[in-house]
């Protein structure tokens, strides 16, 4: 949204400077109205303390003195603000010089700058866009990472734009079956897992989040992911009843880091493997029974009084 104000904002550049000028130098005269007033007043304090002293009977001494020792401060204080208005002037005069006028020209013209000011606050920002931006529409496209947007303008213009959104899995992304074809080519012509991330990076391709880049154990994973058997790396593949912890947890309904939590407390037998999730686990039909009966326990308190929940079974193989 910044980025198409700022676009629609550029050609009114000397305009707005035109603006700025006339609304610095109203700022300015609204200031010295305000000093004035506060001038008139203390004169007029000052002027209703001389005439109050003027007034009384000299022979009350004691009044005298009070009421000349209060005239003398309202002259105090009207010298000390008229110091302070003089200093003003000087700072701050009425007009606007030439050099100020082209300053702020300069400054309209590069609104980019004006924009990501530290002295522009997100209200500022905010309040801008409503007056230029009626109605923003967003729509996701499923199964991908593109996002169309249509931004309605003020006065009845609507623009078409499309944006790209961070998303969670690479299955959402819009060239997932695009990159899985280029790794399995890519595979299949022998280059390895590490030479095939640095050619995934070359070409364009981002993993979700749009954020970091393609390395080895992101191609071994999306492998893994898809079943696709690589018998240059045979511990990376699932044995039979092995699992992926992701895969696992899905099957059981609980969070992965409950899974990783088993397999720390060695309630679960499982290997390490190159990959993202670096390890697979074994868990037959009758282990997959003890695992449902395991995750009803919430803590290892709970499951002292039940060790066959938390003793795993010999791993099995099959022939």
């Amino acid at each position: 949204m910044s980025q198409q104000v700022l676009r629609a904002l550029e050609p009114a550049a000397l305009e707005l400077s035109l603006r700025a000028v006339q609304d610095v130098e109203g700022e300015r005269r609204q200031l010295h109205r305000q000093w004035k007033q506060r001038l008139e007043r203390v004169r007029y304090e000052s002027e209703r303390a001389e005439r109050q002293y003027q007034a009384v009977d000299p022979d009350n001494r004691l009044v005298a003195r009070t009421l000349e020792a209060r005239w003398e401060e309202s002259l105090r204080n009207e010298r000390h603000l008229q110091e302070e208005y003089d200093r003003f002037l000087q700072q701050t005069p009425t007009t606007l010089s030439d050099a100020d006028r082209a300053r702020i020209r300069a400054l309209s013209a590069d609104i980019t700058t004006l924009w990501h000011a530290s002295q522009t606050t997100a209200a500022d920002r905010k309040e801008i866009i409503r007056c230029l931006v009626e109605q923003v529409i967003v729509h996701v496209q499923p199964k991908s990472e593109h996002v169309d947007v249509t931004i309605h303008w003020h006065g009845g213009f609507a623009s078409q734009h499309e944006i790209v959104r961070p998303v969670g899995t690479f299955r959402q992304l819009r060239d997932y079956d695009r990159l899985m074809e280029r790794i399995v080519q890519l595979r299949r012509e022998g280059n390895t897992f590490p030479a095939i991330a640095v050619q995934l990076n070359k070409e364009g391709f981002v993993p979700p989040r749009r954020k970091g880049v393609f390395r080895a154990d992101t191609v071994c994973t999306l492998l893994l992911q898809n079943g696709l058997r690589d018998e240059s790396d045979h511990t990376a593949i699932p044995k039979p009843d092995e699992w992926l912890v992701p895969n696992l947890a899905r099957k059981l309904k609980v969070g992965p880091q409950k899974i990783y939590y088993w397999i720390q407390r060695g309630w679960i037998r499982s290997r390490r493997i190159v990959g993202r999730y670096r390890c697979l686990v074994w868990a037959d039909h009758t282990e997959m029974k003890r695992l449902e009966k395991l995750k009803t326990y919430c803590t290892s308190w709970a499951l002292r009084g039940h060790p066959e929940l938390t003793t795993p079974r010999p791993r099995c193989t099959r022939k």
